[in-house]
């Protein structure tokens, strides 16, 4: 479940380390932080001379960043440090940052690198493990609060209501405009949202790689409507006869999803007899990826089936080379057309899309804010208004 941003604003039950004495300007320490796993990420501490360092999560100088109940800065040998410059070159401030390490996972809020898992609690100096922890249950109990649990649910009936799978005809190359594209919704059921919900609730605050990678804890089966599969079977039927070397992929999309989820680009022929059509006669042999099935006994030739190879989609973004989702078909005996369901990742969804919410509502509330609207003049951000954005997960 995504962190809620930090407040920044707030000035209540701010921590001061008696211990934490000024820093030279020019002085910077390096630290190692380690998640639960065991992964290292370098970060060098210093503190900012001006305010020109912004703070990656706060938008903020870090010089001005204070996060409710923690100290305000980060002792680091003999100095009170107030930004931490990643791996990566990001800087962020190094209390809000080390919240966000151990209640989400390491990598880094702006470009994504870094460890998957969470941030192991002795990473943190001694003096403010205690405060962290507490921090750390405030934020767990208030997941579980009525009002962001009702939230929660809409969130993922959101991403279930408006999630699409499209099949793509693609062009005579693939940047080229598709040929055709076909979409459908998939299909849910109420017990889906509970499952889904208790994913999301499991996961806040342990490791966070059933997140980003597809596992038995992040997995959703979804049936997908059959007008959807017979006419993407008919496309690529039609196809085999004219264009078998043309290409083809399943996308996956969301409005509040704004990264590209995939298969790789497979030739019609691939689609067809790797996926549409994988019947086999019974002295044949299926691949290793499929499951022969048909009955047995009988002398005369007779039709068998070889399940097909599930097709794997990914979000090179979130997860890298890493499935996040498969599409499978499943030929019950000497079926015409496959049974199609698809596994994905909700886990990754809704974590997206919730996260994606929240920037829009920040953006919502900055034009609100900072433009004198009063109580009688609303500001709506639709899920449309991501197309001209850009976001980096």
């Amino acid at each position: 479940m995504p962190v809620k941003r930090l407040r920044a604003r707030g000035k209540s039950r701010r921590v001061v380390d008696p211990a934490a004495a000024a820093c030279a300007p020019a002085a910077r320490h390096l630290e190692t932080w380690r998640s639960v796993a065991g992964e290292e990420l370098r970060c060098e501490l210093f503190a900012a001379t001006d305010d020109s360092v912004a703070c990656g999560i706060m938008h903020e100088p870090t010089r001005a960043v204070e996060v409710d109940d923690l100290p305000a800065k980060w002792p680091a040998g003999a100095c009170a440090c107030d930004s931490a410059q990643l791996a990566c070159g990001h800087v962020f401030h190094p209390v809000a940052i080390a919240l966000h390490f151990l209640v989400s996972d390491m990598r880094c809020p702006v470009c994504r690198t870094g460890p998957a898992g969470p941030m192991a609690m002795d990473s943190v100096p001694p003096s403010m493990r205690e405060a962290y922890a507490a921090k750390l249950d405030r934020v767990r109990s208030e997941a579980q609060s009525p009002e962001n649990l009702a939230q929660l649910r809409a969130d993922i009936e959101h991403v279930l209501s408006h999630l699409e799978l499209g099949f793509v005809l693609l062009g005579a190359d693939s940047t080229a405009a598709p040929r055709a594209m076909t979409r459908t919704r998939v299909v849910f059921e109420p017990g889906d949202v509970d499952a889904i919900e208790q994913q999301v609730l499991q996961s806040t605050g342990s490791a966070a790689q059933d997140a980003q990678t597809l596992s038995g804890a992040s997995a959703t089966t979804f049936n997908v409507h059959r007008s959807f599969q017979r006419l993407a079977r008919a496309i690529v039927a039609r196809q085999l006869e004219r264009n078998a070397a043309g290409g083809v992929r399943f996308v996956l999309a969301h409005p509040l999803v704004p990264v590209p989820i995939c298969s790789r680009d497979m030739t019609v022929d691939e689609a067809w007899h790797g996926f549409f059509d994988a019947r086999v006669r019974a002295d044949d042999v299926c691949d290793a990826g499929g499951d022969a099935g048909g009955d047995a006994g009988g002398d005369a030739p007779r039709l068998d089936v070889c399940q097909p190879r599930p097709v794997p989609l990914f979000c090179a973004a979130v997860a890298g080379a890493h499935p996040v989702g498969y599409l499978k078909a499943h030929f019950a005996d000497a079926s015409a057309a496959p049974h199609m369901t698809a596994e994905l990742n909700t886990l990754m969804l809704v974590n997206i899309a919730t996260y994606v919410r929240q920037v829009l509502e920040s953006i919502r509330d900055a034009v609100e804010l900072h433009t004198g609207f009063d109580a009688h003049t609303s500001v709506e951000i639709t899920a449309e208004a991501i197309n001209g954005l850009r976001f980096q997960l």
